[in-house]
């Protein structure tokens, strides 16, 4: 049986360059969010057709299956539209889990959203035996608050650069997003832990550097050898880039009232 490596992450914590970083290790496929909910999905995105020259949709969350798996999976699901197959998706995820196991036999990547855990169920994952578990967070919960609020202002996630876009930061907002997300982090920890997986944890700040990702990339596959899954480098462009270069103190409008939070939290990150 292939074994799957899920990315257990929240929003703007550089999943989608994680991903991007297994995909340059053989023979890992990156199928990203294969369980993303039908409702995240845009209006452009609905009649979205499978079978055009384009083979990635106009939005974030890449399907990278090739022609011949799009074709098996709308036959053998009996789906005709992208909205439709993404609901059989989500309603059934088990059965997706062993039919992407037969049609998909090497190792498989897929990144899984805090959100996406409570709109599908995937309590399965943590009783099989073939899938393991990457968790990333990021530390400072003040650029990850402030990276979401920019990416829901201007509508676009990826691979855009941000810096002149300014966000005001309510404190109470802030405050509950980080206690949601640190609880959040420690209950997924705990449930690891306690099924007994030996998981990685990647640490954006710490990990992912953009300018040089050797280091990950070791990283990465130190880890996967360690899980009885031997890779080889296979060197391709990274499609991921940093969207804010500006400093804090220039990304908020109202940074002067909580720089205090800003401090804290840059000295303990």
């Amino acid at each position: 049986m292939s074994t799957n490596v899920v990315v257990l992450a929240q929003a703007r914590t550089g999943s989608n360059l994680l991903c991007n970083v297994f995909a340059m290790l053989s023979p890992c496929r990156d199928l990203n969010e294969v369980f993303l909910s039908p409702s995240a999905l845009p209006p452009m995105l609905h009649n979205v057709k499978w079978f055009s020259n384009s083979d990635v949709p106009p939005f974030p969350h890449h399907y990278f299956f090739n022609l011949s798996e799009k074709i098996y999976l709308f036959n053998y699901l009996r789906v005709n539209d992208y909205p439709s197959l993404l609901s059989y998706i989500t309603q059934h995820p088990a059965e997706i889990m062993d039919l992407l196991d037969k049609i998909i036999p090497v190792t498989k990547i897929i990144k899984i959203l805090d959100y996406q855990m409570e709109s599908a169920d995937l309590e399965f994952l943590f009783q099989r035996k073939n899938t393991k578990f990457v968790l990333l967070e990021r530390s400072n919960k003040l650029e990850q608050f402030v990276s979401h609020e920019t990416s829901k202002k201007i509508d676009k996630w990826i691979n855009v650069d941000t810096s002149n876009v300014k966000i005001h930061v309510d404190r109470t907002e802030f405050t509950n997003f980080v206690n949601s997300s640190t609880a959040w982090y420690e209950k997924i920890r705990t449930r690891l832990a306690s099924e007994g997986h030996n998981f990685l944890e990647i640490n954006y700040e710490r990990d992912l550097n953009h300018d040089n990702l050797d280091p990950v990339v070791l990283k990465v596959k130190d880890w996967l050898a360690t899980q009885d899954i031997d890779t080889d480098f296979r060197y391709t462009d990274i499609q991921y880039k940093k969207q804010n270069l500006s400093p804090m103190s220039e990304k908020i409008s109202n940074f002067d009232e909580i720089s205090d939070i800003f401090d804290i939290l840059s000295n303990s990150s």
